[in-house]
């Protein structure tokens, strides 16, 4: 793996299978929780989750002062479904979160996350079972 590492949020969501599919690639991955774990960072995946716990939990730990000034300095930035909503620069009906990537985003948009989908499935690194 070469190149500087791509760090992952990891506060809540897929940290682990993000790491393993970057790991896959020849990405040198690794968890992110606190300030010092951003040294040397190419980037950062904030994965899904809860995106209002997310928010408190950036805000309370200083995260998000780290990430937007780490933005700033030319770090790059990827949000999957929680993580996204965290960059938005704009979210329908909301105030922006960190408001760092010009997309708009609409959290719930049908309805509750169990009215978003349902399926049976199985992800073998966790279990084979569905």
């Amino acid at each position: 793996m070469n190149g500087k590492p791509i760090g992952v949020l990891d506060l809540q969501g897929g940290v682990c299978e993000h790491i393993d599919h970057l790991q896959r690639l020849g990405i040198d991955a690794r968890p992110v929780k606190q300030e010092k774990d951003f040294d040397g960072l190419a980037g950062l995946i904030l994965p899904g989750g809860e995106s209002t716990c997310l928010a408190r939990l950036l805000r309370i730990f200083a995260i998000d002062e780290i990430i937007i000034r780490g933005f700033r300095e030319g770090m790059k930035l990827w949000g999957t479904c929680a993580g996204a909503i965290l960059l938005a620069g704009k979210l329908t009906g909301e105030a922006p979160h960190l408001g760092l990537i010009d997309i708009e985003v609409q959290r719930n948009g049908f309805g509750s996350q169990l009215d978003s989908f349902a399926c049976e499935s199985s992800v073998p690194k966790i279990s084979p079972d569905p």
